[in-house]
């Protein structure tokens, strides 16, 4: 994402009160996980599914399920 962090993303989703289920794939910041899991935590996003590069399709597909 050129303009904008997985994490500031996250803080936006949660500021927007989304309740959207969010799968975040990140491969660059493991940090990131961190980050979307207190936000999850705290109640601020309601389904987070936090996956790291590499994946592979069977833990892909069983996040999309």
């Amino acid at each position: 994402m050129p303009e904008v962090d997985g994490i500031e993303l996250a803080q936006w989703l949660a500021h927007e009160k989304c309740d959207a289920r969010i799968i975040f794939l990140t491969g660059h910041n493991p940090r990131f996980t961190d980050a979307a899991r207190v936000l999850a935590d705290r109640g601020e996003l309601k389904s987070v599914t936090t996956l790291t590069n590499p994946v592979s399709i069977a833990v892909l597909r069983q996040a999309l399920a």
